[in-house]
């Protein structure tokens, strides 16, 4: 957890992210990309809580196995599916819409 502060910190002081401009109208964009993969979701969800803290906007790449860590903070998904290692279809939807699909998926496999 320490190295997710020094590296928010070090982000929050690139952007200029002081505690009375916290709020203060600035693109504040960063891409996490397979992060999650090896980490356990304390620490994961550590990461995701600063960024929320200093108002970043995430891109954040990751399994769709790790996908729980990231859904509390998250409104919109856009789901990457790879068709016979050829092409890949790209899937836009809201948060609500996968909960839904991820249910679905669940009762197929159930019967």
């Amino acid at each position: 957890q320490l190295t997710y502060t020094i590296l928010c910190s070090a982000i929050a002081y690139q952007f200029g992210i002081t505690r009375e401009g916290k709020n203060a109208r600035s693109l504040r964009f960063i891409a996490v990309d397979e992060s999650f993969s090896n980490q356990d979701e304390e620490k994961a969800t550590y990461l995701m809580e600063l960024c929320k803290q200093l108002h970043l906007q995430l891109l954040v790449v990751t399994p769709s196995d790790k996908i729980q860590i990231v859904e509390d903070f998250i409104a919109h998904v856009h789901l990457v599916q790879r068709v016979n290692n050829r092409q890949s279809i790209l899937y836009n939807m809201t948060k609500k819409e996968l909960k839904e699909k991820q249910e679905k998926k669940k009762k197929v496999k159930a019967t």
